[in-house]
């Protein structure tokens, strides 16, 4: 008798929500194969592949993506089922930058704030005008005059890696 091996669901996740995951099995060969993929709860927004050995979820969106996934094919008549496989999908941080500028005339402060939101420890960093760079996440630049005025960009990036990035221009 023909031993058919269990189909194993390998993944290239967990990723950052926005980025993809491709989960797959290794192809299955006969004179008739069927792959059926079941997700959580149905869904088939964002996914590809459906009737092949691998789907690919881009972008992923935790809300609706994460949970248990299973393959089940169909070998001349075999029917083969894999274990579940639980995707994860990592939050990737979000942030708001706001000024504040207490004294804008010539030689007063500005002052940025990151008003960022994550999982876990976040780090920050700002570019700005005039060789501008800082790690705080809300720092604050005084002695201001024209040399200061430009675009800020904050990159903000949380323990798993997800990164966002925000300007703002400053005149």
């Amino acid at each position: 008798s023909n031993q058919v091996a269990m189909p194993v669901i390998s993944s290239t996740g967990p990723a950052c929500e926005g980025e993809s995951i491709t989960l797959s099995i290794p192809e299955y060969s006969g004179s008739n194969v069927t792959y059926t993929w079941t997700t959580p709860g149905g869904i088939m927004d964002s996914i590809s592949g459906f009737n092949t050995n691998e789907i690919v979820i881009s972008p992923v969106n935790a809300s609706i993506h994460e949970g248990d996934y299973s393959v089940t094919i169909e070998v001349d008549g075999c029917t083969l089922t894999s274990s579940l496989f639980d995707v994860d999908a990592f939050d990737t941080p979000a942030s708001a930058i706001a000024v504040v500028t207490p004294d804008s005339c010539d030689e007063g402060s500005l002052e940025l704030y990151a008003n960022a939101t994550g999982t876990g420890i976040l780090n920050y960093e700002w570019l700005g005008p005039n060789g501008f760079v800082s790690n705080l996440e809300n720092p604050i630049i005084t002695d201001i005059d024209i040399a200061n005025n430009g675009q800020y960009t904050l990159t903000v990036t949380s323990v798993s890696g997800c990164v966002t990035t925000e300007s703002i221009l400053i005149d």
